[in-house]
């Protein structure tokens, strides 16, 4: 088998893909609970989640560079929708976890979102958003 999937392997880089963002929120998960039992208490629930987002930044890129030779997407398109699926992914699970198991409200959880309000997410979110494309390019100059 070639590194390029053929025929019917073309979608395993989705199925990949997806085990790969089931690891980052599960990284991501370890982070925020860790942040909320050792952080929160000392620097209150803003400048906790100011603290933990560069770690963060550094775990997803950190995984999905060790990961994308693994995933076998083809093409810049592919790696870019890849980026879209993970963003989009991630904003349905964390409204999940904070609004629907947490019971937080819309509000406090939208906070996040907004940078004028100290919100940081939206970091987070364009660094999934291109993470794959630029952990691609990174790969391919290493070879």
């Amino acid at each position: 088998m070639t590194d390029r999937f053929e025929g019917g392997d073309k979608a395993r880089w989705l199925s990949r893909g997806l085990v790969v963002w089931l690891l980052l929120m599960g990284v991501e998960t370890l982070n925020g609970t860790l942040r909320e039992i050792f952080i929160v208490p000392i620097l209150g629930g803003r400048h906790a989640r100011q603290v933990s987002m560069p770690i963060a930044l550094l775990v997803i890129f950190s995984i999905t560079l060790a990961s994308i030779r693994w995933i076998g997407t083809i093409d810049k398109r592919q790696l870019f929708l890849l980026g879209v699926i993970w963003s989009v992914m991630t904003v349905c699970f964390e409204y999940l976890i904070a609004v629907v198991a947490l019971g937080q409200s819309w509000e406090t959880f939208a906070q996040d979102y907004y940078i004028s309000s100290g919100g940081l997410m939206p970091f987070g979110l364009v660094l999934l958003l291109f993470s794959p494309l630029l952990a691609s390019r990174i790969t391919r100059f290493r070879r």
